[in-house]
């Protein structure tokens, strides 16, 4: 049942200027499923951009042209809508027989939506609605004969049986994006491709590299944000469409590894994801003191995107650099030094993909430290100077290495590892989380000189002396050695010749 104000604006500027406008493609899809949405989709006939004006000028609208030549635009209106039409009264409700799901009640417009308007492509909406990406948005209501689902492609019966359809291998070649949005849909709903459309896709990958990389991994990181991505990221790399992203995984496969893993490089990265994704769906349970905390921080959005998108994505590329590393000794395969080679890869990818300066940094510092927790799963006790170190290396990024450490650790299955092993790492990550949450010096050292203090104190001038003896009094802190900044200028002073 749709009952909207803004439906009947539309609506009213419509008939006045004697064109049709259908409601279209996600919007509808969404309202059957009872997904709650901001965003509408209208087609209109006719000029396109003079309607979207007029709409835009009736609601109060900020109007974006999109696309001049299409006559695609966007209408954001932060202003929520009540369910009174303009004269006064409520617009006609429209019921769509036979509709398999229940149904929302009403769709008001709420604060930040966005109205995406179009002008009709083909002869009609028919025609329209084919030249669309796959079945389910292929749905339309036309709102000057609000009676019926047009629905051409059957596209009602695909969300019934939860199933992907592409409608036509031209309208993919037509707008490439397509083939990875197709799986953000798959991922987004938890539905199934038909097995024409998989076959589709596959044969098609390669158009993805057409495509601007800005587009394609905004549609890859709402894959990441799913709750269980995996599955899709195992279907990205099936159907060859994300070689076409990150060529750098190519290398990775088939690469076998040492006596500690049961998979090769490629295989570990995807389960590396699998098993973060299932321990991050168990915080409370592994971290019962401290989940709430670590939900929060990942959680964090980082230029518009969470920092678990970033983890996830980390995952599947933490030991990127181990192909280019590996080597043979005495007959056994290392990798030596393949996390700061990955770092420096993974700094490419992120400058390559247009990731945010911030976003790379934090992917360079996870691939660069991944292995630093897992090397004190042997030390017989874990320093405050250890402690202090990792966090310093880290930085903010601190609680998504030690999660991607674990998460690697739980992938590493093969003959020479052990149970014994993985419950040791877990301890150490407990451990510095406790560091961490419970505020030891040794995770977060307060402050108790500046660099002013100590060339007031050790009469000295500025010179990269001074942050030497900062970091010297930082550590000294850290190790629980120096209390007080009496304390702390002392220290320098002791260490300003050494």
């Amino acid at each position: 049942m749709i009952n909207s104000k803004i439906i009947a604006t539309i609506t009213q500027i419509a008939e006045k200027n004697g064109q049709e406008v259908f409601l279209v493609g996600g919007y509808i899809r969404d309202m059957i499923l009872g997904i709650a949405s901001n965003d509408y989709d209208f087609v209109v006939s006719g000029d396109a951009l003079a309607f979207s004006q007029a709409v835009a000028t009736a609601i109060g609208g900020r109007l974006i042209i999109m696309d001049q030549e299409t006559q695609t635009t966007r209408i954001i209106c932060r202003e929520a809508f009540s369910q009174q039409s303009a004269g006064g009264k409520r617009h006609e409700a429209v019921n769509i027989p036979n509709f398999p799901f229940s149904q929302p009640s009403a769709f008001s417009l709420q604060p930040s939506t966005f109205l995406d308007i179009s002008s009709l492509k083909g002869t009609d909406i028919i025609h329209d609605l084919q030249l669309r990406d796959i079945t389910i948005n292929s749905l339309a209501i036309n709102l000057n004969q609000p009676d019926s689902l047009i629905d051409p492609l059957n596209g009602l019966d695909d969300l019934e049986q939860k199933r992907i359809q592409i409608i036509g291998r031209q309208n993919i070649i037509d707008d490439p994006l397509r083939l990875i949005r197709a799986v953000r849909f798959s991922a987004q709903l938890q539905f199934s491709f038909t097995p024409e459309s998989i076959i589709s896709l596959k044969e098609l990958s390669y158009f993805l590299s057409t495509v601007a990389v800005e587009r394609i991994v905004y549609e890859l990181l709402l894959i990441m944000s799913v709750e269980y991505a995996y599955p899709y990221i195992v279907l990205l790399d099936n159907l060859g469409l994300l070689k076409e992203i990150i060529p750098e995984i190519m290398a990775a496969k088939d690469v076998p590894q040492n006596e500690f893993h049961h998979l090769d490089v490629w295989n570990h990265l995807l389960q590396t994801l699998f098993h973060l994704e299932d321990m991050c769906k168990r915080l409370r349970e592994l971290f019962p003191k401290w989940y709430h905390h670590i939900q929060e921080y990942l959680q964090e959005e980082i230029s518009g995107t969470s920092r678990y998108c970033l983890l996830k994505l980390a995952s599947i590329l933490h030991d990127i650099g181990k192909p280019a590393c590996a080597s043979i000794e005495n007959g056994r395969i290392r990798f030596l030094g393949h996390d700061i080679k990955g770092g420096d890869i993974m700094e490419v990818i992120g400058i390559r993909l247009k990731l945010s300066a911030r976003q790379t940094e934090m992917l360079k510092c996870m691939v660069t430290h991944h292995m630093r927790p897992g090397h004190l799963v042997e030390a017989e006790k874990i320093t405050d100077r250890a402690v202090y170190r990792f966090f310093k290396a880290t930085q903010q990024e601190g609680i998504s290495v030690l999660l991607l450490s674990l998460a690697d650790r739980y992938a590493t299955m093969g003959p020479a590892s052990s149970a014994e092993e993985r419950k040791k790492h877990y301890e150490v990550v407990c451990y510095f989380l406790e560091k961490l949450y419970s505020h030891q010096p040794s995770a977060n050292p307060p402050r108790l000189i500046n660099g002013h203090d100590l060339m007031e104190y050790l009469c000295l001038p500025p010179s990269p002396l001074i942050g030497r003896l900062l970091q010297a009094v930082e550590e000294g802190i850290a190790e629980g050695r120096i209390t007080d900044k009496m304390a702390a200028l002392k220290y320098a002073r002791d260490h300003e010749n050494s």
